[in-house]
């Protein structure tokens, strides 16, 4: 059952694009900064090749605890442009998410990807809809 798990999870996945646009999210802590770009690149060709997502978007760095709204405020974008694939920042994503007329699926690949504190997680939930 395990080695069947991934392959549910991914058709689960392209099931959902008939109805949502799937929007991968990856954050990197600002505390492991030894080879970042080349993380944040595996991450982010892991969330497309596993999840099949459409957009990707990177937190370059980030506290999982902290608030997701306040994230990459003062992000420089030079940080992001050394990065394939990706369609932003969180504040992009943001951005992307609000003004979407279709509805989203946001998918990280774990929960601390995302957030640590579940309140934080409502609030932006909450916020973005």
């Amino acid at each position: 059952m395990d080695s069947l798990f991934p392959l549910m999870y991914q058709q689960h996945l392209q099931n959902l694009k008939k109805d949502f646009i799937l929007i991968g999210y990856v954050r990197k802590s600002s505390v492991y900064a030894s080879y970042r770009d080349k993380n944040i690149q595996n991450m982010v060709d892991n969330i497309y090749s596993r999840c099949k997502v459409d957009k990707c978007y990177v937190s370059y760095s980030s506290e999982a605890h902290s608030s997701i709204v306040s994230r990459d405020v003062k992000d420089d974008v030079k940080t992001l442009a050394k990065l394939k694939n990706i369609h932003g920042n969180t504040q992009d994503m943001i951005n992307a998410i609000s003004s979407s007329k279709q509805k989203i699926c946001l998918v990280v690949i774990d929960y601390s990807g995302l957030c640590t504190n579940h309140t934080n997680i409502y609030q932006f939930v909450r916020g973005a809809g």
